[in-house]
């Protein structure tokens, strides 16, 4: 009984101490408050920050999912401590460098007559702000729960064409089946139906489905962004706020494991 007793008094004394964490204050997370009139939304955990910002003819939602691999730095300069010098890596291929973080946006327009409902899939390296892809919806998608989940409606990947049926192609041949044929891509449709935004980067195509588009429409693209703040400066903020964001998980992290070890 007294052996239940104190392990009662450890979890509640444990649950106190994640509710003060969870209560931490923005600024004590953020280096600085979010521009362009955005809200800061974060839970403690999650590794996952949210950016809001609505009006009575706009609602503006931008996710981030932070990764566990340590930002490098790039304050620059020469640092005072020797090191010793290190084997070089081997490049992966698809892999992710720890410098580009990726953030999901959703753009949805409240004009009765005239719904309109913008995706775009963005990454930020070194504050700069680059859009990856863009999928335009008359009507809302269907979304998840979650922030970093959502029904994806790019799930398009265009012709079948393999490697075999290329060169049946190229050699004249009858191919076993249309390079065309969509069945492939309709036995996988179920597991497209839920998408995580990071995965994309990592897959057998290495890149969202897209349509290549002329410059001048990319460039309208990001003026029209711009207008609802999705720019530079909320880039560098997602840059700036990610290792903030590491190091507040690190630290939370840190004290449930001294309290548990001086239990």
């Amino acid at each position: 009984m007294k052996r239940l007793l104190i392990k009662n008094v450890h979890l509640a004394s444990h649950c106190r101490f994640l509710s003060a964490l969870m209560r931490t204050s923005v600024n004590k997370i953020t280096q600085r408050p979010p521009p362009n009139g955005f809200s800061f939304n974060y839970v403690l955990g999650s590794r996952q920050f949210s950016l809001a910002k609505n009006s009575e003819d706009y609602s503006i939602s931008l996710f981030c999912d932070v990764q566990n691999i340590a930002m490098k730095s790039v304050g620059g300069g020469v640092s005072d401590k020797v090191r010793p010098r290190k084997r070089s890596k081997t490049r992966v291929t698809n892999s992710q460098s720890p410098q580009h973080v990726y953030f999901y946006t959703r753009l949805k327009l409240l004009h009765t007559s005239f719904p309109f409902h913008v995706e775009v899939l963005c990454h930020t390296l070194l504050g700069q702000l680059i859009l990856d892809s863009v999928c335009f919806h008359t009507k809302e998608p269907l979304f998840r729960e979650g922030p970093a989940k959502f029904d994806t409606q790019l799930s398009y990947r265009g012709p079948f064409l393999t490697q075999s049926s290329l060169v049946d192609l190229l050699v004249n041949q009858t191919p076993s089946s249309s390079p065309l044929w969509n069945g492939p891509q309709a036995s996988g449709q179920p597991f497209d139906q839920s998408s995580h935004f990071i995965a994309f980067q990592g897959s057998n195509y290495g890149h969202l489905p897209v349509h290549t588009v002329n410059p001048a429409l990319t460039d309208k693209i990001i003026s029209f962004l711009d207008i609802f703040g999705i720019d530079d400066d909320i880039a560098e903020f997602i840059q700036e706020t990610v290792p903030c964001i590491q190091a507040h998980e690190l630290s939370a992290w840190k004290e449930i494991l001294i309290q548990e070890l001086a239990c």
